[in-house]
């Protein structure tokens, strides 16, 4: 019975692992509300499969409302903690009535939002309908939904009596172009000022939620016609590094994909930018901003280390969690040694050749080969492509070059950084 016990709980723990927020839902703890009371609003996280997720790390959310006049303004700050899925934010009294859009931010995630009427607002007299009622169409969040099927969008239906006189049960019909909205009709009990209902995509691009009729009939305020915009289902980012080990004189590649929640990349339908940055370790990246254009799905630039050890790289961009991939950067130990072996061999050949050489020109040979690859690396003083400097037998042949060419390398090392003008110029001079 013990094992048993302790191995739900490693499987729970794994599938609390596993289950990673995607994005943040709203939803107000009361979805009408007088002028001057504290709105309420409870921000949940979910995974892709619409679950509750815990919070991998403290996570701060900005509520924002939109106001009917456009006015947009920051209400309210918090903070999810770690190992939370959810938390009730109390909002500051609205500073105008009607109907405002809420909306909870975190960078890393993608936006949730609802809507909450502030009482004593009353919509517009120049209704299309002669009808006691008026009906008014929103959605929510206000964001680009993934096309994966599990990424649902609330319709919201609100309901007014133009005469203050208490609300019968409405049955809303509406038409989408997905074919997912459920229920249907949509229904609003009697004295209630409000409905919903859902719906998913599984194909990109926009799907369009159509106002057909209402029982008793009303009026319709604003647009019959809700534009809902579907993209790709990308949920996370995936960063390889090859080779993830190299020595201190190579190059790393970094690729940089957007990927679903199976690991499979997906192109873009419009222009992403990625930033890059060295989380652990010394080096550059060639590239730390990156745009991974439409109709594609990946962007790669290039590493290069400044020390050796253990280095990480992170990758971030909006709406996504943040990902760090490591790699490995090792002392060239056999190239400086096969260096070093080039330039003694080098050196020696030419004191085989010239009997009046000095032996102690043989340990110089050993410093002028290392320096000699050194520049045919770093400076491209060969101009042979670096695959091929970097090949051990390279290695050894430039530096038997350099033993060979002895102290005569720092000058052509000179001329190559213009300082040998500048002596023949002070020659000249003197």
């Amino acid at each position: 019975m013990g094992m048993t016990s302790l191995g739900l709980a490693v499987a729970s723990a794994a599938l609390a692992v596993a289950s990673t927020p995607i994005r943040t839902d709203v939803e107000p703890v009361m979805d009408t509300v007088r002028a001057g009371e504290f709105p309420f609003l409870i921000v949940q996280l979910s995974d892709v499969n619409n679950r509750p997720a815990p919070a991998p790390k403290d996570l701060p959310v900005k509520i924002s409302a939109r106001y009917p006049s456009n006015a947009v303004e920051e209400v309210a700050q918090s903070i999810i903690r770690a190992g939370q899925s959810s938390a009730t934010i109390k909002l500051p009294p609205p500073r105008a009535t009607g109907l405002i859009y809420y909306w909870a931010k975190q960078q890393e995630l993608f936006t949730g939002g609802t809507f909450v009427m502030v009482e004593s607002a009353r919509p517009a007299a120049g209704s299309i309908s002669a009808s006691p009622y008026i009906v008014m169409l929103r959605y929510s969040p206000q964001r680009e939904f993934l096309a994966n099927g599990k990424d649902p969008v609330t319709v919201h239906a609100f309901v007014f009596s133009r005469n203050d006189t208490p609300l019968p049960a409405f049955r809303i019909t509406l038409f989408d172009s997905s074919g997912t909205i459920n229920p249907v009709p949509l229904v609003i009990p009697q004295g209630q000022g409000s409905g919903t209902a859902t719906l998913t995509s599984r194909s990109p691009g926009e799907v369009k939620v159509e106002y057909v009729s209402s029982v008793p009939r009303a009026g319709l305020d604003g647009d019959p016609v809700l534009k809902i915009p579907f993209g790709p289902p990308i949920t996370a980012l995936q960063l390889s590094v090859h080779p993830q080990e190299i020595s201190l004189v190579d190059r790393a590649n970094l690729v940089v994909r957007l990927v679903d929640e199976h690991g499979t990349p997906l192109a873009t339908m419009r222009p992403r930018t990625v930033s890059l940055a060295l989380d652990r370790g010394r080096g550059t990246i060639e590239k730390s901003e990156l745009t991974i254009p439409a109709g594609a799905s990946e962007a790669r630039t290039g590493f290069s280390p400044f020390w050796w050890g253990t280095m990480a790289i992170a990758v971030s961009s909006p709406n996504l969690f943040t990902v760090t991939a490591p790699m490995e950067v090792k002392f060239p130990f056999a190239l400086l040694g096969i260096s070093l072996l080039g330039g003694l061999a080098g050196a020696y050949v030419l004191l085989l050749r010239n009997r009046r050489t000095k032996p102690w020109r043989v340990f110089v040979g050993a410093l002028t080969g290392f320096v000699f690859y050194w520049a045919c690396l770093f400076l491209s003083l060969v101009g042979l492509p670096g695959t091929i400097v970097l090949n051990p037998l390279s290695a050894f042949v430039l530096s038997v070059l350099g033993g060979w060419m002895g102290p005569e390398i720092f000058e052509r090392l000179l001329a190559r950084f213009g300082f040998a003008k500048e002596k023949a110029k002070a020659r000249g001079a003197a």
